[in-house]
């Protein structure tokens, strides 16, 4: 709730800094869909919904507007990150693609493999899962992305012993 808050209270300055002569349009709509984009996602891991949806919605907008790459692959894995979250696994795989295919940096691009390989790791389709997570592990540790690898190694654990491999799953 206060994340939500300070979100607000950004995007209260945000909007106001549009008064200002010198403003740059496309930055300040950066922002605002950024902004968006973050009470989008608070509010859907708060359970809100609709509010998430209308956030994230908003936030779509306004990337395509301005035709930001980045800010819409950001957009599309949140919305991905929704449906994954209530279990509509092909909606999450959908957007977690169109993340993909518009995101310009490949930590982004790596996350989104990572998620693909967790909605496979639910649907039981542990070949796949492992596929994917084991190509997003060997580039977290390739550039030390250490906020992805204990989620990575969390879910290459739950794999193995799907597979019942307790040895290696412990090795995780």
């Amino acid at each position: 709730q206060k994340a939500i808050q300070l979100l607000f209270e950004k995007l209260r300055i945000t909007t106001y800094e549009k008064s200002n002569i010198k403003y740059n349009k496309r930055l300040n709509n950066d922002n605002i869909a950024a902004t968006y984009n973050k009470i989008g996602f608070f509010y859907a891991k708060e359970g809100e919904d609709k509010k998430a949806l209308t956030y994230l919605d908003n936030a779509l907008k306004i990337q395509k507007s301005i035709n930001n790459k980045d800010g819409l692959a950001d957009v599309y894995r949140n919305f991905g990150t929704f449906y994954f979250d209530r279990n509509d696994l092909k909606k999450a795989d959908t957007y977690y693609n169109l993340s993909s295919e518009l995101a310009e940096t490949e930590i982004v691009k790596i996350e989104n493999i990572a998620s693909r390989g967790r909605i496979y790791l639910k649907k039981n389709e542990i070949d796949s899962a492992a596929i994917l997570l084991e190509k997003a592990l060997k580039y977290a540790l390739e550039n030390n992305a250490k906020p992805m690898l204990s989620k990575l190694y969390y879910d290459l654990a739950q794999v193995n012993l799907k597979k019942s491999n307790l040895k290696l799953a412990q090795n995780y």
